[in-house]
């Protein structure tokens, strides 16, 4: 594992910050890589220029259950969509063991090397879903949680390798390079030209489950009702199309349960913000349908727990 001095890296955020304020005068399209830096500079990841950066502020419980869960007191993603790769990095201010568990439980991946970096452990999954190859790496703290994932049509894919190459851990008065391949000295960044990504009319919808990559959702606010607990047992569902140009419209709700909490429900998937699918190498318009179980259990678990 490779050290780095606070220095260097350092001189990597100013140089990467002035070359992309340089390209852009001199009318460059190429996208350059920013760094993305978490909580008191422990832990920085590059990404190309042009992200979005969404930020939770209210705390949320992952899981199900009265007992099966864990709030994140605040969360941080950050989302780039380029050349048909999607890459993420996202911050929890949670319990990091705790929220891995949740989060990994039903990971359709096979898991990697584990490791040390720092005050953080490292695990790592990856495999092949559909046509594309998706990578996830968690870093496990005390009370906080990194998590980094791409998605891509192409095995061994430069860019993507060179996004979770990038990472660096704070130890100390050093950085870790926890992804260097050994022997190397230094992480090279692939200079991107960006292309305008394809896309198929809003017209033409087809289910999530029949894309090559679903839409992935990168935000979807919380909701609760007064008297949440005397709606009764029952079923929520609501469908909507998420399309091309990334918009939520044709929202439509049903179920067994008040028609107060569906209505809540359905606002809720409509504030979603997400990575519109891919179908054939275009981006496409899905239907897409989210279901809420109300039981007993359920019931009792703190308000605003995410069901899933």
């Amino acid at each position: 594992m490779r050290l780095i001095s606070r220095q260097i890296l350092h001189a990597i955020i100013v140089s990467v910050g002035a070359a992309s304020i340089a390209a852009q005068a001199n009318g460059d399209d190429s996208a350059k890589w920013q760094p993305v830096i978490g909580h008191q500079k422990e832990f920085v990841a590059f990404m190309p220029s042009g992200f979005k950066v969404h930020s939770d502020e209210k705390p949320r419980n992952f899981g199900t259950g009265r007992s099966d869960y864990v709030t994140a007191k605040k969360a941080i993603k950050v989302v780039r969509l380029i050349n048909r790769r999607v890459l993420l990095w996202t911050f929890y201010e949670a319990d990091g063991k705790g929220l891995f568990s949740i989060l990994s439980k039903n990971l359709d991946l096979s898991p990697k090397e584990k490791g040390v970096a720092g005050a953080f452990e490292v695990r790592r999954f990856a495999g092949k879903i559909k046509t594309h190859y998706v990578q996830k790496h968690y870093f496990l703290g005390k009370d906080r949680l990194y998590e980094l994932t791409a998605y891509s049509p192409y095995e061994n894919d430069t860019l993507t390798s060179a996004f979770f190459a990038s990472v660096r851990v704070l130890e100390g008065d050093s950085f870790l390079a926890p992804n260097a391949v050994a022997g190397d000295t230094s992480t090279g960044l692939p200079r991107i030209k960006e292309e305008a990504p394809e896309m198929e009319p809003n017209t033409v919808k087809i289910k999530d489950s029949d894309a090559d990559r679903g839409a992935i959702i990168i935000f979807q606010p919380g909701f609760s009702v007064e008297g949440e607990r005397e709606v009764g047992s029952g079923i929520a569902t609501v469908t909507a199309v998420f399309d091309a140009s990334g918009t939520v419209k044709d929202v439509k709700h049903s179920g067994t349960v008040s028609l107060e909490f569906r209505q809540a429900f359905a606002e809720s998937v409509k504030g979603t913000v997400f990575i519109p699918a891919e179908k054939n190498g275009k981006l496409v318009s899905v239907e897409r349908t989210f279901k809420n179980e109300l039981n007993v259990e359920i019931r009792g678990a703190p308000p605003g727990a995410i069901i899933r």
